[in-house]
């Protein structure tokens, strides 16, 4: 092939597109512009719609939990999945994340982000999902409300915790993958107390699976060191103790991964316990 060719074959190049994912900018009443993207499975819905995961950071996360369920699927049998709705949570960037606005969405008022971030709208974000966003969903695809499931990791992992302990009717299944328990000296530990303590027998138990990579111990971390490893397990402890009656809790430990590689794992198990048995 000669340059000219080369050339030629370069010019018509063109952007890589999904089959089966659609997105959309979606502008909150707050005036928060998202990024949503979609993917609907190719089959006829159940009698009762499709269940679905909500993924936050969905820039990164969605085409990995898109190809991860089309995988599984070819092998649907063996993990007990059944087909579901894929949704990303994202922001209108091309690159994975944005930390400006998932700081500020993923965590509650408290702690110290550094002089560049702000904190303090995660009950915002949890009210632009629940009362926004799940109801454009529902309008728009089969979706079966009793099966929804919140995945995030790290400071997402941690507002997956904190959906859950504030308001845990929103979604039955919930995956917190390398949530940030330490961050703000650990006030999530409260959220789960005030969770566990109060009264009455809900419903229906949630769901919560914490995943942690097994390379997420002795982290350098602000002239110290972060054990998340030690924190994911504390906090299963504690809700197994203490919260039986309100909610199951499974835990994994991902050996050989870090605080990045081990997200496409997380994902992957992640969905595979928000909807096997349907």
């Amino acid at each position: 092939m000669n340059n000219d060719a080369l050339k030629s074959d370069i010019e018509i190049w063109l952007p890589f597109q999904r089959a089966g994912a659609s997105q959309i900018d979606v502008t909150s009443r707050k005036g928060r512009i998202y990024r949503i993207f979609v993917s609907v499975p190719s089959v006829p819905p159940p009698a009762g719609g499709f269940p679905v995961v909500y993924l936050l950071d969905g820039n990164a996360s969605f085409a990995i939990a898109m190809d991860t369920v089309a995988l599984q699927m070819r092998r649907s049998g063996t993990v007990g999945l059944s087909p579901g709705i894929v949704v990303g949570i994202g922001y209108p960037r091309e690159t994975p994340f944005d930390m400006e606005r998932r700081t500020f969405d993923y965590l509650a008022p408290g702690g110290n982000p550094g002089p560049v971030y702000k904190v303090g709208g995660a009950a915002q974000f949890a009210e632009f999902i629940e009362a926004e966003l799940k109801p454009l969903l529902q309008s728009s695809f089969p979706i079966d409300r009793t099966r929804q499931a919140l995945f995030g990791h790290s400071f997402g992992g941690l507002f997956v915790l904190w959906s859950l302990f504030t308001q845990p009717e929103a979604f039955q299944a919930h995956i917190a993958a390398s949530p940030s328990i330490w961050w703000n000296e650990r006030a999530i530990l409260s959220e789960a107390d005030a969770y566990t303590q109060r009264k009455g027998t809900p419903a229906a138990k949630a769901r919560l699976l914490i995943t942690v990579g097994g390379l997420e111990r002795d982290i350098p971390f602000a002239g110290g060191k972060l054990d998340m490893v030690a924190d994911a397990e504390a906090l299963t402890t504690r809700l197994r103790t203490q919260a039986e009656g309100a909610v199951d809790v499974a835990f994994a430990e991902i050996a050989d991964e870090n605080h990045m590689s081990v997200v496409p794992s997380a994902i992957g198990r992640g969905v595979r316990f928000a909807w096997q048995g349907y």
